[in-house]
């Protein structure tokens, strides 16, 4: 939120790729980045700090698709005819067991 006005995800990112150069310089022409061009300087500290904003934006992402995730990992759609429950208790040619599968970590032999 600045200056009393929701911001999106979108919006952000926008403004940081198309007015404070992260794909070119631009003037803000969008909803929202006429506030935000004029709050930049102060956002963190004396600096507009492109990339620790998105950092941090990035990781309220994270944050906020972590529960989604997780629930799609303990009860992934099976489906019977074509997804058997295998021994270490993962489902064989299912996408979940290969992420599991890349989770764990490497040993060394």
């Amino acid at each position: 939120m600045i200056e009393g006005q929701d911001l999106s995800v979108k919006q952000v990112i926008r403004y940081y790729a198309h007015v404070e150069g992260g794909v070119h310089f631009g003037d803000p022409d969008e909803d929202g980045q006429e506030a935000m061009s004029s709050m930049a300087p102060v956002l963190l500290g004396h600096t507009t700090g492109q990339i620790e904003i998105l950092g941090y934006l990035g990781q309220v992402v994270v944050d906020a698709l972590t529960p989604l995730c997780d629930s799609i990992l303990t009860s992934p759609t099976i489906v019977p005819e074509m997804h058997r429950l295998n021994r270490s208790g993962f489902y064989d040619h299912h996408w979940t067991t290969e992420h599991h599968a890349k989770r764990q970590p490497k040993t060394i032999r």
